[in-house]
């Protein structure tokens, strides 16, 4: 059954490190929340704090509305799926996925009717005599899926299951993770540093930095409107300009004058634009007033199949990127070119330089 999770107030040092900073979240019923961020920004600290591993210094965790703080970690009704697979390898695949249910002194006959439903689950019927060493990486992550999901804990906490998989396999299972709990309704804590994994299967994101949340959201929210230059450089890539040599590289000064944050200088203002919303042109084209246009030569053309990645040299010791999606052969620019950067006004976020903070345009 669907839990709620509420993090209020947490704070975890441990020597010479602030792990966790005051950290607030809740997690709603049924919800699949991740925690991204880079490594050692506490995402893992919290959920093992969550799992009862660690004791935070202070601040409290609510289960369904329970206070667990002092509850131990396997009275805490909570599945756990480990980075490194944490299989027994001298157990089979029965074995390994019983192994909970075992503890928990279940009925033999349960006991099996549970782990059949599991492995059946995770695609596993088939596989119940085999060992660890005879499964693949995949399967074998399976594994400890099921066994975390058989106990059918009120939360399924996920620290970063996939990061040891190659690369397509790791597409494939962040589905089957993804499909898995949104068939048993259960609700789900992931830890991942991997932006593009977290926007493809999370409900909403808190992103952390240096133990402290930065932002809790949806992926569109979290993508589309960060609250601070982290994250929007850490989700996704980002150009940043100074706004001084924005307003001096800019074919459209005037109105990019009036998008800036008024009553700051410009020199303390970054520009910013995600790569993939511009207009790239061979020609110095005029623009229209709800545009801006940047100007410089190719330094490198990277081909990945659907579209390009562009590095443009503006001359101005600014180096922009452009992901460019290309319908014809034509289209290619060389390195060496000359191509102009065509941005939206709509699509420029504006920072302090100073702290970071999220500017408004205009105000």
């Amino acid at each position: 059954m669907a839990t709620s999770v509420q993090v209020s107030g947490l704070h975890k040092s441990f020597p010479g490190v602030k792990a966790l900073d005051d950290v607030s979240i809740t997690v709603n019923e049924g919800e699949f929340f991740t925690l991204l961020g880079p490594s050692g920004c506490g995402k893992t600290t919290l959920l093992r704090t969550i799992a009862g591993f660690y004791r935070q210094d202070s601040g409290h965790i609510q289960v369904g509305g329970e206070i667990i703080d002092t509850v131990p970690p396997h009275r805490r009704d909570i599945g756990m799926v480990f980075q490194n697979y944490a299989v027994f390898p001298h157990m089979t695949v029965e074995q390994n996925v019983a192994f909970g249910l075992k503890n928990r002194k279940v009925s033999g006959d349960q006991i099996r009717k549970r782990v059949a439903k599991a492995l059946e689950t995770v695609r596993l019927t088939g596989y119940e005599q085999r060992t660890p060493d005879q499964l693949s990486g995949g399967q074998q992550q399976r594994v400890g899926l099921a066994r975390a999901m058989v106990i059918e804990p009120r939360l399924l906490l996920l620290d970063e299951p996939l990061s040891n998989l190659d690369a397509k396999l790791r597409l494939h299972m962040r589905e089957e993770i993804l499909d898995i709990q949104r068939a048993l309704g259960t609700t789900a804590v992931y830890v991942t540093h991997d932006q593009e994994e977290a926007l493809v299967i999370s409900d909403r994101i808190a992103v952390m930095n240096f133990g402290v949340v930065q932002q809790v959201g949806t992926p569109w929210e979290i993508y589309r409107e960060p609250v601070n230059e982290f994250v929007a450089g850490f989700v996704g890539s980002m150009n940043a300009l100074n706004g001084a040599d924005a307003l001096s590289m800019s074919a459209s000064h005037k109105e990019l004058v009036a998008r800036l944050p008024a009553g700051r200088d410009p020199s303390a203002v970054k520009v910013c634009f995600r790569p993939e919303d511009v207009r790239l042109s061979r020609a110095e084209e005029d623009v229209r007033k709800s545009e801006v246009r940047y100007t410089g030569t190719v330094q490198k053309a990277m081909f990945l199949g659907g579209g390009v990645i562009y590095r443009i040299d503006t001359g101005k010791r600014q180096m922009l990127t452009v992901h460019a999606y290309i319908a014809d052969r034509s289209e290619l620019l060389a390195e060496e070119d000359r191509a102009s950067v065509i941005v939206s006004l709509d699509k420029l976020l504006f920072f302090d330089s100073e702290n970071g903070d999220r500017l408004r345009e205009g105000v």
